[in-house]
């Protein structure tokens, strides 16, 4: 069925050609009528007609100026010229314009008719050749997800040359240069509803999949999925077009700390994500595997969202971020004289300020900002102990640049400033102190 507007400024030439149509063209189910230009323009706006019945000549916008805006507008629009015989002079520029045939004013029911009939034709041909495309794209899509499926289970199951990798990947049109995997668990433990079957359990499972899909696709990040049992696995390919490149270790664990925390927030499903090394070779994806299985083991139930990067070379059983952790703990213990931040410690163990933050803490106990405070002044305290040193030298030493700042925290730590700790080490106050402690 197709829908027609018919544009004439003259009321009775409107009239006569919707009664003729409407008599004898059953496959134009929606008419509509124009009197002049710009409201031609607007209709096909709102309306988007199939065909364009045209007067070339009415006042305002003529007929010819507005094909010329429709076809910016609306090009898909079929446009049939209704003209007199002394305005074939615009014949030239309607061509150019582009329009399927003219109507020669007054028309007959017949000649009216048999362009309704060439018109439609023309849209029946062309529905059949976009229903055949579509046909053969939705097959062409099928077929593509079934290979890329079957490409990252055979790449999870075994090892392949490089060339076959790579061969295969070309055939899914991606470059490949580098690649992070990923495996997905959901906690469904934590699903405020009772699950009692398997199949609720895939149900859940798969709309975890298609969110963390549809957030990877806004990033413009191309990726390949493959569902196993109770987890899925994700390869991410980032490339020229993602919205970033994702060469760093924390911009990897935001990518998927934004994933997991969407997951929940839309779904209330935590996930717990085991994540692999970056690698350059497709052949790698084999031991990628092992590595975010491994790394998905090693995640705490008890967290709302867990990230886990995968395990470091040679670093035995121990989980990569606890070997960062211990990192930034060691990089402290030697370099605590200097100035030092979260977002500068997270950058140099290669993790994002937030997920530091919060291993930090998991790991040690504390916050960066009390572990450090708390380092310093243990130094400072051995420092005290030796007169030589003045305070604002002691406080110098351990990292404090003013030694006011450096009393506040003394005191905030130990209860005394430093000053009146180095006293009751010395002894030279030491009953004073002891005095004022009873009252």
């Amino acid at each position: 069925m197709y829908s027609l507007l018919v544009a004439d400024d003259e009321e009775f030439e409107r009239k006569a050609i919707r009664l003729i149509i409407n008599k004898n063209c059953p496959s134009i189910d929606q008419i509509w009528d124009a009197e002049n230009g710009r409201q031609v323009v607007e209709i096909c706006q709102r309306q988007r007609p199939d065909i364009l019945f045209l007067d070339i000549r009415m006042p305002g916008l003529t007929g010819l100026e507005a094909a010329k805006e429709l076809r910016k507008i609306h090009p898909e629009v079929r446009i049939v010229f209704l003209t007199a015989y002394h305005e074939f002079e615009y014949a030239h520029e309607a061509i150019r314009i582009g329009v399927d045939d003219f109507i020669l004013k007054p028309a007959t029911d017949e000649r009216i008719l048999e362009v309704i009939e060439k018109v439609t034709h023309r849209l029946d041909e062309e529905r059949k050749r976009e229903e055949h495309v579509k046909r053969n794209q939705d097959r062409l899509e099928q077929v593509s997800q079934l290979f890329t499926n079957e490409l990252l289970a055979t790449l999870l199951q075994r090892p392949l040359p490089t060339e076959t990798a790579r061969t295969y990947f070309e055939a899914l049109d991606i470059h490949f240069s580098m690649g992070i995997l990923a495996v997905f668990q959901v906690d469904y433990e934590a699903y405020p509803i009772r699950i009692e079957s398997s199949k609720q359990r895939l149900l859940l499972k798969r709309r975890c999949m298609l969110k963390v899909k549809r957030e990877l696709e806004g990033r413009m990040i191309r990726f390949l999925v493959h569902e196993q049992e109770d987890v899925f696995y994700v390869l991410i390919l980032p490339g020229k077009d993602s919205s970033k490149e994702y060469t760093s270790e924390a911009e990897i664990q935001d990518l998927f700390q934004s994933l997991a925390t969407g997951v929940r927030k839309d779904l209330g499903l935590p996930l717990r994500v085991g994540i692999s090394h970056r690698f350059t070779q497709p052949e790698e994806i084999h031991r990628a595997f092992k590595e975010a299985r491994a790394a998905l083991q090693g995640t705490h139930v008890e967290e709302d969202v867990v990230v886990w990067q995968g395990m470091r070379e040679g670093s035995g059983s121990v989980p990569r971020t606890e070997a960062l952790i211990h990192e930034a703990v060691e990089y402290i213990s030697q370099h605590y004289g200097e100035e030092l931040t979260l977002e500068s410690m997270a950058s140099r163990v290669r993790l994002s300020s937030f997920y530091f933050s919060k291993s930090f803490k998991q790991y040690t106990g504390m916050t960066f900002i009390d572990y450090l405070s708390l380092y310093r002044v243990e130094k400072a305290k051995e420092l005290l102990k030796d007169p030589r040193w003045s305070i604002k030298e002691v406080s110098a030493k351990v990292g404090y640049p003013d030694p006011n700042y450096f009393t506040r925290v003394f005191r905030r730590m130990e209860g005394l400033a430093p000053t009146e700790y180095r006293s009751f080490l010395l002894g030279k106050k030491g009953q004073d102190f002891q005095e004022k402690n009873k009252t």
